[in-house]
Parts: C-alpha cells; sequence; structure tokens
C-alpha cells in the first residue's frame, strides 16, 4: 500500500509531485477478490490542473525539439531499468489492485514484456536508417526531402485497465512510442489500478531528472471528469489521443478529436471471430475446445484479443459437440476475477442484449456468489439465421468470460455473416489437421482477409508478440485507422509522427538524417 505517500494525493507536473487543486474529490480502487475499497485514495483532477499540465507540455514540446535521439534513447532505457529496480513493490500492488496473478502473469510475462517494450522504443528512438521509424525520402535531382517528425503537441495517452504495466499510460505501448518519437506525454492513469500508475510515474520522473530530459517530458493525472478531458484535448498543446477501452469511451473520445481535426489512435472492441471448418476429427474438436476455452478464460476473458464468437459451418451436429464440449470444460473451472464491478454490470448487460435476440444460454451467465467481481464462464449459442436477423446485437462485445457460437447451415449462410460483421482485430480460419477443401477455404479466406488486422490459422489469437513484424490494429471499429499498429516497434512509432518536407532548403538548414 501507498498510504500516506504523496503521490497519493498529488499529480505529477512539470518534473515534480504537486497536490491537485482538486484534492477535495478523490476515489479508491477497489481489491478485486473482495470488492471492498483500498485505504489509498487519488485525486479528481480540476480543470486547472489540467490546463497548468497543457501549458508545461507546450514548453516540453519546444524543448524535445532539441533533444538528440540519444538522451531519449537513454531515458526509455533508464526508465525500464529502474522499473525492474522497483520490481517487486510494482508487482506487488498490481496484484492487489488487479487481482491478476502475481507470479505468472505480472512478474513472469507482464513486466518483462514493459521493460522489452521499452529498451526496443530506445533502440527505434536512435535508429536514423532508412528502414526506421523516420522514413526519410530524398530526390536530390530536385533537390526535395522528407521525412517523419514529431508532432507540434503532447500525446494525451489513457490506458486500459486489462494491463497494468504493458499498457499502461505511463510505461505501455503508447508511451514508449510516443516519447520514442520524440513527443511529450499527458497520461491518465486507470482508476482501477492507480497505485500501480503512480509508482510507474515515479520510476519514470527519476528517469527524466537522472537523463536530462525536459521537466514535462510525462506528468500524470489520476482522473477527471469528462467535460475537462474533453476540454484537455482541444487545448492547442495536445495534438494527440491514445487509448485503449471500450467502444463507448472510444467513440466519445473520437467525437472530440474530430470536432478539433487531431491524430487519434484509438483501440476500442474486437469480437476476434474464429470460422471452424466442417468434418473436423473427434482429435481436432477436442483440440479446438482446450485452446478455445483457454483463450476464453485467459486473462479472466479481459483481453481485447479474446475470440469472443466462433462460426461453424455444416449444421448443427458439429456445432453442439463443441457446445457441449465447451460447457462441460468451462462449467469446471473456477470463476474468474474481473478488474472492476463495472465489468460485471456491462457483461450482463451484454449477455441479456444476445439472449434477448435469441441466444441460448449454455453455460453461466450469472455472477459468482462467492465475493468480489467474480463470474462463471459463459456459452451462448445461436444459428445462422437468428444471427443474420440481428447481426447488431450479436456483435455486442462481452467483455469477461464469455463468448457466442454460431451455427452456420452452410457456406452461404457464413459468407453472409461474415458480411455482416464490423471491423476486427483479428481473424482466425480453424481447418484442423485435415487440408481444407481448396473452394471453401479460399472463400472464407477472401472474406476474412479484408475484415482485421491480422489473420491466424490453427491458432488463438489472444497473444500479442512484440515483434517488429506485429499488426495489433484493424478496421473501424477495431481501431479508428486501419493503417496503424499499436504493438510492434518501429511501425507504432508512426502513430504519433508528421511527414514534413524541406524543399530546396540549404543542407545547412536540413536535419541530419536528411543530409
Amino acid at each position: 500500500m501507498m498510504e500516506n505517500h504523496p503521490m497519493t494525493s498529488s499529480i505529477l507536473l512539470a518534473g515534480r509531485w504537486e497536490p491537485s487543486s482538486g484534492h477535495h474529490d478523490a476515489f479508491s480502487a477497489s481489491d478485486p477478490l473482495t470488492g471492498h475499497p483500498l485505504k489509498d485514495s487519488f485525486a479528481v483532477s480540476a480543470w486547472k490542473d489540467l490546463e497548468r499540465m497543457a501549458d508545461a507540455a507546450a514548453e516540453a514540446t519546444r524543448a524535445l525539439r532539441h533533444v538528440e535521439p540519444e538522451r531519449i534513447g537513454r531515458f526509455l532505457e533508464r526508465l525500464a531499468d529502474l522499473i525492474e529496480t522497483e520490481e517487486k513493490s510494482i508487482t506487488e500492488l498490481a496484484t492487489l489492485e488487479t487481482a491478476l496473478p502475481l507470479e505468472t502473469r505480472l512478474r513472469g510475462i507482464e513486466l518483462p514484456r514493459t521493460t522489452g517494450q521499452l529498451r526496443a522504443a530506445a533502440h527505434a528512438a536512435r535508429d536514423e536508417s532508412a528502414g526506421g521509424w523516420r522514413q526519410p525520402r530524398i530526390d536530390g535531382e530536385a533537390n526535395i526531402r522528407s521525412v517523419l517528425e514529431p508532432l507540434n503537441g503532447a500525446v494525451l495517452v489513457l490506458g486500459p485497465n486489462n494491463f497494468p504495466l504493458a499498457f499502461n499510460a505511463v510505461s505501455g505501448g503508447d508511451f514508449a512510442a510516443a516519447i520514442a518519437a520524440g513527443n511529450a506525454v499527458i497520461a491518465k492513469a486507470h482508476p482501477a489500478h492507480p497505485g500501480t500508475s503512480a509508482l510507474l510515474a515515479d520510476c519514470a520522473l527519476r528517469a527524466i531528472q537522472e537523463t536530462g530530459m525536459p521537466a514535462a517530458t510525462l506528468q500524470c493525472f489520476f482522473d477527471a471528469r469528462h467535460e475537462d478531458i474533453a476540454r484537455l484535448i482541444e487545448h492547442p498543446a495536445v495534438a494527440a489521443v491514445a487509448f485503449t477501452g471500450s467502444e463507448r469511451a472510444g467513440l466519445a473520445i473520437k467525437s472530440v478529436v474530430d470536432r478539433v481535426g487531431k491524430v487519434c489512435s484509438l483501440e476500442m472492441s474486437s469480437l476476434n471471430p474464429l470460422v471452424v471448418f466442417p468434418e473436423l476429427s473427434e482429435e481436432d474438436l477436442d483440440g479446438f475446445v482446450d485452446q478455445w476455452s483457454g483463450s476464453i478464460l485467459m486473462g479472466s476473458g479481459q483481453f481485447c484479443t479474446k475470440p469472443g464468437i466462433a462460426f461453424v459451418i455444416g449444421g448443427d451436429a458439429q456445432a453442439r459437440k463443441i457446445t457441449d464440449r465447451m460447457a462441460a470444460r468451462l462449467s469446471s473451472s473456477e470463476d474468474p476475477v474481473l478488474l472492476a464491478s463495472g465489468l460485471l454490470d456491462a457483461l450482463e448487460a451484454g449477455l441479456r442484449i444476445q439472449q434477448d435476440a435469441g441466444a441460448e444460454l449454455i453455460c453461466g451467465g450469472v455472477r459468482s456468489d462467492s465475493g468480489g467481481f467474480r463470474f462463471a464462464p459463459t456459452l451462448l449459442y445461436t444459428n445462422g439465421t437468428s444471427f443474420l436477423e440481428m447481426p447488431v446485437s450479436f456483435q455486442r462485445e462481452l467483455f469477461g468470460p464469455a463468448a457466442l457460437l454460431v451455427s452456420c447451415e452452410d457456406l452461404e449462410q457464413l459468407l453472409r455473416a461474415l458480411g455482416a460483421l464490423q471491423g476486427q482485430l483479428t481473424c482466425c480460419l480453424w481447418t484442423g489437421s485435415r487440408p481444407a477443401e481448396p473452394g471453401l477455404y479460399t472463400e472464407v479466406m477472401d472474406h476474412l482477409r479484408p475484415l482485421c488486422g491480422r489473420l491466424l490459422e490453427n491458432k488463438m489469437p489472444t497473444g500479442v508478440a512484440v515483434v517488429d513484424a506485429m499488426v495489433h490494429g484493424g478496421p473501424f471499429p477495431a481501431t479508428s485507422h486501419p493503417g496503424f499498429t499499436a504493438v510492434g516497434l518501429p511501425e507504432s512509432i508512426r502513430r504519433f509522427t508528421a511527414r514534413r518536407c524541406y524543399d530546396g532548403m540549404p543542407e545547412s538548414s536540413l536535419p541530419t538524417i536528411l543530409r
């Protein structure tokens, strides 16, 4: 716990922890295992706080224009080092605030992923080659040159609830990409894990001081009224917004961004459909059930890449085999713990909408009676005809340990159903161990490929490797732009850059990379 620590009543403003002007309004995170509030409280900032942050960010933006890539790289590497030094306190508080497993998730996977991303961003920041994020273009004959450069303002980063380290607004992928490009960051911590965010922000402050970065390179607040966050987005010192979260919140942000013409990188909602091919062997069916159930339960179903809907071709026989085995597997699992009480409400609402549209409840569908934010693993079933009658209702995201199976009579009905889907982060063809009929495979592939950023075969999409070839993006409403990725350096940096041209400029006036 952080009881009586100055960070619990403060915001990180222009290189210092300062009392929030909204300190009379405060909130606390909850322990998801019990549902009880934790002791530490954090400020809900007033507009005065956010305005001061924007003013400081404007100064940092000007200063960062003259900070060499080497210093940016040193800052990111030093932040990674400090996070590793503070690993014990960070991960123990994160597991208290989120109930995510300490050893197998936070220490074993997420913290190394976080520091690895930061070090990869440091390497990318220094890379001035033609293959780096700056992408220099030189036409010597015409004396015209162009290059990607930082935006003219800070990036407001709003992190999600489900990755308290690797997607945190003060340490995660959006933060690392924005900093690597030479932008200042204003971070809004997520209210589900404010203490964890405060510890990470303090590591960043120390790294700023030790490497000589501008004081307001990173600033952090913990919450604010929606209208004040909208005003911050509109402020001239803010050039872009990065957001990971619900479609409802993302669309609200997008409406503000579009009104004022700012850059945005929004990751919002994805069902990540699976298409199960007909006549799978019993062994292949068992393998599919093992992997699909495991993916639904991973992280309590709170992954944006959870495969939340499966389309099964060829009528009801194979579909019912899958639902029977899935029900047995899910019903024998412990009730997963969700991150917040609001997620329980949203999951129940989504299940009601799908059941009102005609879905059959196969298993689960209720809150656990064992306390905390637990929910029974849930599977719904419907047929292709019902899906096509109400495709919007059946595409309601079920964020948590829940999924829908759709039984399609034939290929024609499947293709119509796929044609009704919105944009997705991922799509998967599940063909099993035997080669699929070529014509069928081609038809399904042709329909799935434009729907998503990442296409898989016989592999669940839940894990997202941090490699330069990764695409963690997709058509709207999965994200706000299908051409970008939130994971994978240096590509993810491009979201927070502007291409600028130098036409006939003397060499002495050119950036070094264009000379």
